[in-house]
């Protein structure tokens, strides 16, 4: 999962050159080992997922790996996945966020989990204005810790 050196679109620099592919690794594992015990949304997951861990947290690392390391190695669409999803709500991703966060300030050191914490915070904005908001637009900075802070979304 290493980050290659030429890319057609340009180079693919990491969000630091210290992140590891054993550090999303880590952080993946940990991450989720939270998730499916969260009496909130472990019951999504696990519903969701079954038995399919293994695979799940195989992707999920391609994915953080294309975040950090910007590897392009994830080939998923996760909005149509989140979509299906019938019993999603926008508090369910503060949820997501809060156990992110402290996975990331305990795998990572302070500057690192910074920077991967922001790409998780856009990564919910984004598929919870997919999901919640279709035809809407909002003002940048209305989220705050995974969660809308105003009613100003407009419609498109």
């Amino acid at each position: 999962m290493q980050a290659p050196e030429h890319h057609p679109r340009g180079p693919r620099t990491p969000l630091h050159p210290s992140i590891t592919e054993d550090m999303i690794k880590t952080l993946v594992h940990n991450f989720y080992a939270k998730v499916q015990q969260e009496p909130t949304i472990g019951p999504i997951f696990n519903e969701t997922i079954k038995d399919n861990w293994p695979d799940h947290l195989e992707r999920m690392c391609l994915f953080w790996g294309s975040i950090a390391l910007k590897t392009g190695q994830y080939k998923g669409k996760p909005v149509p996945k989140h979509k299906a999803l019938p019993t999603l709500t926008p508090a369910h991703f503060k949820i997501w966020l809060k156990l992110f966060r402290a996975t990331a300030h305990e795998v990572c050191s302070k500057e690192i989990a910074e920077l991967i914490i922001d790409q998780a915070e856009r990564i919910a904005e984004s598929l919870q204005l997919a999901c919640f908001f279709e035809g809407q637009i909002t003002k940048p900075g209305l989220f705050k810790e995974g969660e809308l802070q105003s009613d100003q979304a407009l419609p498109f």
